[in-house]
């Protein structure tokens, strides 16, 4: 089961997305009902509320077994390259711009390449953390803070250089 909300979904509500055949997810329901944290955690999108579907209350049952993973790697992809685009054009000082990636995007782009789906945008935001962890520049520290505002995650210290 993937699960989004980062670091603050305790408090402000996250979406637990499940995978798995439907006889056991329904059995399990009870336990998904319980672990999400409700229509009241956060407020409705406004145009997508569905009377009969479970992600307004933060779960969501995404298709076989592995879906509700790759939902959220997914979803995680298309974050780098929102954020990539934002940080090209703001200015955060308080960061050095060294970028780190936690793998969804790789993981998507390897499924992308598997099934020969062109994502140019998440390919060039994956890229551009790559080369933040050269000599930062001025997106990179832009992307940094993002990625700390959106997610909790702190810059990591920097590493030698990857050996294969």
């Amino acid at each position: 089961m993937g699960t989004s909300g980062s670091v603050w979904g305790g408090e402000r509500g996250y979406c637990l997305m499940i995978g798995g055949e439907p006889a056991p997810v329904q059995r399990l329901e009870p336990i998904f009902q319980t672990l999400a944290p409700g229509v009241d955690a956060a407020p409705a999108t406004p145009g997508r509320a569905r009377p009969d579907g479970t992600a307004q209350r933060g779960y969501l049952h995404c298709g076989a077994a592995g879906a509700g993973h790759f939902v959220k790697m997914v979803h995680n992809g298309i974050e780098y390259g929102m954020m990539a685009a934002l940080a090209e054009q703001a200015d955060l000082a308080s960061f050095a711009g060294r970028v780190s990636d936690s793998g969804e995007t790789r993981w998507t782009i390897a499924a992308a390449l598997d099934e020969a789906v062109p994502v140019p945008v998440l390919s060039a935001a994956l890229y551009a953390r790559f080369s933040s962890r050269g000599a930062a520049a001025f997106a990179d520290r832009v992307l940094s803070a993002m990625r700390y505002q959106f997610g909790g995650h702190r810059e990591t210290p920097a590493e030698g250089p990857k050996t294969t």
